[in-house]
């Protein structure tokens, strides 16, 4: 399995913030969110990515899709304090739908 190196996590670093966030009430991301960290972030800032472009014009069929999407989305993806601004992103982009 090949591991993100630190010019990686640099690029990532603007879109998800730090990849290690500290849960408030358990003060563990591990204990928080398992292992499963890594996979919820892409996640994350791929939707954000695919977002993005759907907002450009002549791709308002996709940006429906994800709209329609988002509740199931983010009830399977979010978790709280995990890349909060991405999620603050994707909110507005689909019309603060939560």
């Amino acid at each position: 399995m090949r591991r993100f190196d630190s010019l990686e996590s640099d690029r990532l670093r603007p879109v998800v913030g730090n990849l290690t966030p500290v849960c408030p009430s358990v003060g563990d991301t591990t204990l928080a969110f398992g292992d499963d960290t890594l996979a919820l972030v892409v996640k994350a800032a791929d939707r954000l990515a695919n977002l993005r472009e759907s907002s450009k014009p002549g791709s308002e069929k996709q940006l429906a899709k994800y709209r329609g999407e988002h509740p199931e989305f983010r009830k399977a993806v979010y978790r709280p304090g995990l890349c909060e601004p991405v999620w603050a992103e994707i909110d507005a982009a689909v019309g603060g739908a939560r």
